[in-house]
C-alpha cells in the first residue's frame, strides 16, 4: 500500500480521497490501537524468558518423550472402521 500511495505521489496524482489512503489509516488505527498491548506482552515474554533461564535442566520438558518408541506412526486414524 506504501508503495502505491508513493507511486501516485511520484505521478502527481491526489491521493487523498484514494481507497488507498483509507486502508493506511484504519493499519495505523490498528497498530495505536495495539501498542500497550505490545508493550504488556513483551514484559511477560521477557519475564517468562529470564524464568526459563534459571530452570534447571531436569524440570525442562523433553520432546522426544513425546515421539513414539517404536518410531512408526499408529493406524488408528480414529473412524472407527477398522
Amino acid at each position: 500500500n506504501m508503495t502505491f500511495l508513493m507511486l501516485l505521489k511520484a505521478e502527481g496524482r491526489s491521493v487523498r480521497d484514494h481507497p488507498v489512503m483509507r486502508q493506511l489509516l484504519e493499519l495505523r488505527y490498528l497498530m495505536e490501537k495495539l501498542r500497550p498491548l505490545d508493550a504488556k506482552l513483551q514484559y511477560q515474554v521477557e519475564r517468562l524468558l529470564k524464568a526459563d533461564e534459571h530452570t534447571p535442566d531436569a524440570q525442562r520438558p523433553d520432546p522426544a518423550s513425546l515421539v513414539p518408541k517404536d518410531g512408526g506412526l499408529d493406524d488408528d486414524d480414529g473412524d472407527g472402521d477398522d
